[in-house]
């Protein structure tokens, strides 16, 4: 009967520590979805430049759309330099264009590790996970600007 107890308090501990994960990873989850949609608005808003949009045109400069997407990402997730804070580790931050034949679109996937205390147990890190998302943007819209 001595050796219940401690059995049933490890089980204890265990169960614990696994809802404790599961509630860490999904708040991590969530605040990644958050943080990759404003960064991909942040991006689209900073990479057009104001003289294509009174010429009624929307083309965004792809250079500055990154550099800008990944500053507010890491911003909103208070990441360090590598992309890491006290749950994210071996972040990687992608940002792509392309189109799907009709309209052109921003793809941003980030792939992270998120820590956690069961996967220790085992001897890993944490859960990997990679979030993706992508969103239209138009090119040529009808130009309301006030003429001469």
């Amino acid at each position: 009967m001595a050796l219940k107890l401690p059995v049933w308090l490890l089980l204890a501990l265990i169960v614990f520590l696994l809802v404790i994960d599961l509630l860490t990873f999904w708040v991590v989850r969530l605040n990644m979805t958050t943080a990759l949609d404003l960064a991909l608005d942040a991006a689209m808003i900073a990479a057009i430049e104001e003289t294509d949009l009174l010429r009624g045109k929307s083309f965004i400069d792809e250079t500055k759309a990154q550099v800008v997407a990944l500053k507010y990402f890491r911003e909103n997730l208070a990441l360090n330099e590598h992309l890491e804070n006290k749950f994210l580790k071996k972040t990687n931050f992608e940002l792509n264009f392309r189109s799907d034949g009709l309209r052109p679109l921003i793809f941003a996937e980030v792939n992270t590790t998120v820590v956690t205390h069961v996967p220790k147990l085992v001897g890993r890190e944490g859960i990997e996970i990679t979030i993706s998302q992508e969103q239209y943007y138009l090119q040529n819209y009808k130009n309301l600007a006030p003429t001469g």
